[in-house]
């Protein structure tokens, strides 16, 4: 995967769980914003000192953590939120969260240029 990608991925996935949002399709908004969070830390992770491609989350998590802890945490924290969907029943209240958790990751990372024009969908 290269930058682009991530860009592209990213801007579709949250324009897909603005949608489910406004649909009220909560479960897929939740699954939406944790998977654009998935690219914004991809996109980290590749344009960092290594140049990384991740294979999985492991990789994923120990990598952003040697970025960022503070990213890290909050990333760690909506993965969990986000094998939650399989359980329980999400809410308008749950998309918000991810929605600020997008918004934060983009702001510590310094990157929000990149994702500037969705971002201000979700403002």
């Amino acid at each position: 995967m290269d930058a682009d990608s991530q860009i592209q991925g990213f801007a579709e996935r949250l324009d897909g769980a603005l949608s489910e949002e406004r649909q009220h399709r909560y479960r897929n908004a939740v699954e939406l914003y944790y998977k654009a969070t998935v690219h914004i830390i991809d996109y980290l992770l590749l344009m960092g000192p290594k140049e990384l491609v991740v294979d999985n989350l492991k990789q994923r998590l120990e990598e952003i953590r040697k970025l960022d802890k503070e990213i890290a945490n909050i990333f760690n924290e909506d993965h969990l939120f986000y094998r939650g969907t399989y359980k329980t029943k999400k809410t308008i209240q749950d998309c918000g969260k991810l929605k600020n958790d997008v918004k934060t990751i983009a702001k510590l990372s310094g990157i929000k240029s990149f994702v500037q024009k969705s971002i201000e969908k979700i403002s």
